[in-house]
């Protein structure tokens, strides 16, 4: 499982180095495209050949299929990295997450299947805006992680569960 994060800098040619951690669990064949909240996923191309079925059985003339099927295939590019466990970005990929020459700091964010590199100001400002106490208690509640008691807790193997509340 890919997790943590890793600060690094796009070097002039658009390279940036894979965390040991990560370059653990990506094998040398890997797929970049955009992800949502303009930050660039990387994951293996075992894991995007997986994922793919679920995109082609979308609707052809629906607008939100077509707007998913846009976000995630429409920028692909497969890559591998090089001696030094470095990636390099395409230049579109980078415009899209916001990522320059003055703005190179990234940062690379484990979160399971794949990895997610954020320029640093925008990965700031999205952990302020968005991973507040609130939106994570009501997304672990949408996805049944949490009840209305006040702390969940751990069963079955570390499986986060509500019974006992």
């Amino acid at each position: 499982m890919l997790v943590g994060q890793h600060r690094y800098t796009v070097d002039a040619k658009g390279r940036v180095p894979l965390s040991p951690q990560h370059v653990k669990h990506l094998t040398s064949a890997l797929v970049l495209t955009t992800g949502y909240n303009r930050c660039i996923w990387i994951l293996s191309e075992k894991d995007f050949q997986a994922a793919r079925p679920a995109l082609k059985e979308t609707e052809l003339l629906n607008p939100k299929s077509l707007r998913l099927r846009r976000q995630f295939l429409g920028c692909v590019e497969h890559t591998t990295p090089d001696g030094q466990n470095r990636i390099r970005i395409p230049e579109l990929l980078r415009q899209i997450a916001g990522i320059t020459a003055k703005k190179n700091q990234v940062v690379m964010v484990g979160v399971g299947q794949h990895v997610e590199c954020w320029e640093k100001s925008r990965w700031l400002q999205y952990c302020k805006q968005e991973l507040t106490d609130e939106n994570l208690v009501e997304d672990a509640r949408v996805m049944g992680l949490w009840s209305d008691g006040p702390t969940p807790s751990r069963q079955n193997g570390g499986e986060l569960r509500t019974d006992d509340i």
